[in-house]
């Protein structure tokens, strides 16, 4: 496939299956969190201190969250990677995005700064590979005999205004 299968074979080897509640297969919602100024310095300043990034910091939280939700403790999740890092699409109009799958084995008797220090490490090594397309992961993915999806759970971390809207399910508050 030329995208170092060796790595994806161990990285994506034996996904947790999804618990499916919906009977079409396919469910989504979007759950916004607000994070005040004074927070956001303080996320920002953990990040520092474990010299990663204040995005580290927020997956890692979210994960936990879906760990503490769930009891899953190995957390697949999609990230949107955008760059423009590629010399021939420097002078291209449009936006260039990919999808990451961020793998975190969660181990309850690990502290915050433990899991972050691998989370930072994890998202280090899969952004090496930031340059393979998803679709071309998730191929190879499904020629190694694997049923699932990579992932059910995209997380997105962006600086927008919105308005939240009610979830009778699920409430979120930071």
């Amino acid at each position: 496939m030329g995208c170092g299968p060796s790595v994806f074979d161990d990285y994506l080897k034996n996904l947790p299956q999804p618990i499916l509640t919906d009977p079409t297969g396919f469910a989504a919602a979007f759950c916004p969190v607000a994070i005040d100024a004074d927070c956001l310095m303080d996320i920002r300043s953990l990040a520092a201190a474990h010299h990663t990034t204040p995005f580290a910091v927020l997956l890692l939280c979210f994960q936990l969250t879906l760990y503490r939700f769930n009891g899953i403790p190995d957390q697949v999740t999609g990230i949107a990677h955008a760059a423009r890092d590629d010399m021939d699409t420097e002078n291209t109009i449009g936006f260039f995005m990919n999808t990451l799958v961020i793998r975190n084995r969660i181990q309850a008797d690990r502290s915050f700064s433990d899991l972050l220090t691998r989370l930072a490490h994890t998202l280090t090594q899969v952004i090496e590979y930031r340059h393979i397309p998803f679709h071309r992961i998730s191929q190879h993915y499904r020629e190694q005999r694997q049923s699932a999806p990579c992932f059910n759970i995209l997380f997105s971390c962006r600086p927008w205004t919105y308005q939240p809207c009610p979830s009778p399910e699920f409430n979120a508050t930071a």
